[in-house]
């Protein structure tokens, strides 16, 4: 049986909070995910990998883009050139995705909890105005949406450099922003929770993807 196209790992983490040690545990589990995820596509424990990050705006290692290295030393170690990888922390909740380069060039994976209210003028950064006009919203499409653009974003390689409201969606189709193709799909991960992954490709996502929750690596 051929190995999925995409891996995608998610786990409960501790709420955010203004603890720097719930910082360091969160950002702890959401790279045990990325690894976890590519274990699980080259179907082999790879104990020596580690996550980086790297800015493409500013250079900083501190944060940025993810990326996969052979050493579990951060700096020095060799890139991994035939895996890309993304990341996102929601509330209390984290999810990785990593595909194969060779046939997914770029992925970005995005999740954020529907349990809070949205804040006031959130589609005002969300929605450019033909959106708005065509398409008015309730709070929940308004969040799948949301997290659909950032996932395109992040596949992109601009993140939120990038305004939200200059990529145009119908439902899955990109139709508007960095240039594609995309293929876009929205991941069930669990009622209070909306996520979605975007790859730059032609290939149907529906048919490689590998999706599974992660029992939790720590004792919080």
């Amino acid at each position: 049986m051929q190995a999925p196209a995409i891996v995608v790992r998610w786990a409960r983490i501790p709420p955010a909070d203004t603890n720097p040690q719930t910082a360091r545990l969160r950002r702890a589990e959401s790279n045990n995910l990325a690894l976890a995820a590519a274990g699980a596509l080259l179907r082999s424990e790879l104990p020596q990998l580690a996550v980086t990050r790297r800015c493409e705006a500013c250079g900083s290692r501190a944060h940025g883009r993810p990326g996969l290295t052979t050493s579990t030393a951060v700096s020095g170690g060799t890139a991994v050139p035939s895996l890309t990888v993304s990341i996102a922390r929601g509330r209390d909740a984290a999810i990785a995705a990593v595909a194969i380069a060779d046939d997914s060039h770029e992925i970005g994976v995005d999740l954020e909890s529907s349990s809070q209210p949205l804040s006031p003028g959130f589609a005002d950064v969300v929605l450019g105005a033909g959106e708005r006009a065509l398409h008015p919203m309730t709070s929940d499409s308004l969040l799948r949406t949301w997290v659909r653009k950032e996932a395109v974003l992040k596949a992109a390689g601009t993140g939120l450099r990038l305004d939200p409201r200059r990529v145009t969606l119908e439902g899955l189709n990109v139709t508007g922003g960095p240039a594609g193709p995309w293929s876009l799909v929205d991941l069930d991960l669990a009622p209070d929770l909306v996520a979605a992954v975007a790859v730059r490709c032609k290939a149907d996502l529906d048919l490689g993807l590998d999706v599974r929750m992660k029992p939790a690596a720590m004792d919080y």
